[in-house]
């Protein structure tokens, strides 16, 4: 496949996913709406579930947790009875503190571009997290208009 073609198909298919990814949007938007009326159909009628064709829609009734005040607060407790097992980070808030703090020491560019290596980001960060932390770079091709 020449360069020119190349560059006209994946141009092409990037409109074809955002156009997808927006149809897919609208209709994830008009689903919740509707949600919202089958779940007041359900208490109008008193039930859980209904047939529909070869489907079933239904009420699912789960626990979930989240911390009341600060994560920080629940990391500790958490720790206190024995179960930091269950402790983890968000990895893009992580990749986030590092980039501004490389950022910050001019070992990333205004572009986001890398322009040091991995021990020299791993320098510039505090020492808690020197010998925790691995620095990979993600490359990935974009399209915007210019």
């Amino acid at each position: 496949m020449d360069e020119k073609v190349l560059l006209e198909r994946y141009l092409e298919l990037d409109a074809e996913v955002k156009a997808s990814d927006a149809k897919t949007t609208k209709l994830k938007e008009e689903r919740d709406e509707l949600k919202k009326l089958v779940f007041s159909l359900f208490e109008k009628m008193g039930v859980r579930s209904l047939k529909s064709g070869n489907k079933s829609i239904y009420l699912l009734r789960q626990i979930w947790a989240g911390p009341k005040d600060t994560p920080y607060d629940v990391v500790q407790a958490l720790e206190e009875i024995g179960m930091d097992n269950i402790v983890n980070f968000n990895s893009t808030s992580l990749a986030s503190y590092v980039r501004e703090i490389a950022r910050a020491n001019g070992l990333v560019n205004d572009d986001g571009n890398i322009v040091a290596e991995e021990e020299a980001i791993l320098a510039v960060l505090p020492p808690q997290l020197k010998n925790v932390l691995k620095i990979t770079e993600k490359i990935d091709v974009r399209v915007r208009k210019v």
